[in-house]
């Protein structure tokens, strides 16, 4: 059953995570599409951006990540709960 519970979890945090950057890289002033599309492709993309915005492009990353983690802290407080 563990196992079912980790499948749901990985998706339900990456598909969080993937429409949370999509809307914070939306809000990056000045930012190219392509360079959109192709950071919400692959974050590997990052480091051979030019540094202006690079920085800001990290920042909102960091920022898709907050709801991701909420959402693993909300599920291990509950599991904690259930298994008491």
């Amino acid at each position: 059953m563990g196992f079912i519970g980790g499948i749901i979890g990985l998706s339900l945090g990456g598909t969080l995570f993937d429409n949370s950057l999509g809307s914070h890289l939306a809000a990056v002033p000045n930012i190219p599409p392509e360079v959109v599309a192709a950071v919400s492709e692959s974050i590997e993309v990052i480091p051979q951006l030019p540094e202006p915005l690079r920085t800001e492009v990290i920042a909102a990353a960091l920022q898709a990540i907050r709801p991701t983690w909420f959402l693993v802290l909300g599920s291990v407080v509950l599991a904690s709960l259930c298994g008491v």
